[in-house]
């Protein structure tokens, strides 16, 4: 891999604005130096749009494309959606979609809870739960309203990744943008009532600067996560937030790297910085 790391499980988000060339060849930048071998994404408009993406812009930057790339339309009217992309003989052999989901006040998941079950060349098959929760709302303080569809979106992620441990699946990951804090009250029933574990409490994690994933924000800004099952955590070796792709003015404090091609904002891959995971199947 670019970077010469042996990342297991990362995400990426794109975007639904208008970008130029570079903003795009610098996503593809990321994918490559994040160098995972199942890789989830949102804000994706279609499996056709991604699989040219992965098979046509990743070899212009001079990596492989993935051999699997898999979405399923969701809630989203605009288009956006969750998706995953596996390379490296890692293999989907089951896909279960959550957009039908309800609960008493109506359909749950702004997009989808994109169940993917993916056999490893390693043996253990890995459950990975791809989200975008709802976001926050602008100019209305406390976003009561989001806060509440993400409580329900939360909840329900909490009863599936339990559902899966009932029958027997060890090896679970819920990846994405959850579109708030750890410490929120709308994500409290994830955590509380689950187990999972954030990558980011690894010892060995490398934050890049930042404590957050938006922009350049800090505590309040890790809104992306990747989490794992305690048993899939025991496997973990490390991890961290790759920002190379997100842009940063020129007066910004304790600075991290772009790409040298980055020279506006308009340019960055995103606004979103990638965070992944480090697996040893050995552990």
């Amino acid at each position: 891999m670019a970077s010469g790391r042996e990342s297991w499980v990362g995400w990426v988000e794109l975007t639904t604005e208008p970008i130029s060339e570079l903003a795009t060849r610098h996503t593809a930048q990321v994918m490559r130096d994040v160098g995972a071998h199942v890789l989830g994404v949102v804000e994706a408009e279609s499996r056709e749009l991604l699989r040219m993406f992965s098979a046509s812009v990743l070899k212009h930057v001079g990596w492989t494309p993935y051999e699997e790339v898999h979405l399923i339309d969701g809630n989203d009217e605009r288009g956006i959606n969750v998706g995953l992309l596996t390379r490296d003989a890692h293999e989907v052999i089951t896909i279960r979609t959550h957009v039908y989901a309800r609960d008493k006040s109506g359909v749950v998941f702004s997009r989808d809870c994109a169940e993917y079950h993916v056999r490893t060349p390693a043996g253990p098959e890995v459950v990975l739960l791809v989200n975008h929760l709802k976001s926050k709302g602008y100019g209305t303080p406390g976003d009561p309203l989001g806060a509440r569809r993400r409580f329900r979106q939360a909840v329900r992620i909490a009863r599936i990744v339990n559902r899966l441990r009932d029958e027997g699946h060890e090896h679970i990951a819920v990846v994405g943008d959850l579109n708030d804090t750890a410490d929120s009250e709308a994500l409290r029933p994830l955590f509380q009532r689950t187990g999972l574990r954030d990558i980011s409490e690894h010892e060995d994690f490398d934050w890049d600067h930042r404590l957050g994933t938006y922009r350049g924000v800090n505590e309040k800004g890790k809104i992306d996560y990747v989490l794992l099952t305690p048993a899939l955590f025991a496997k973990a070796v490390g991890g961290g937030i790759f920002r190379k792709g997100v842009w940063r003015g020129p007066r910004t404090r304790n600075r991290w790297d772009v790409y040298e091609t980055m020279t506006g904002e308009v340019h960055a891959a995103s606004d979103h910085a990638a965070i992944y995971a480090d697996i040893d199947w050995n552990r």
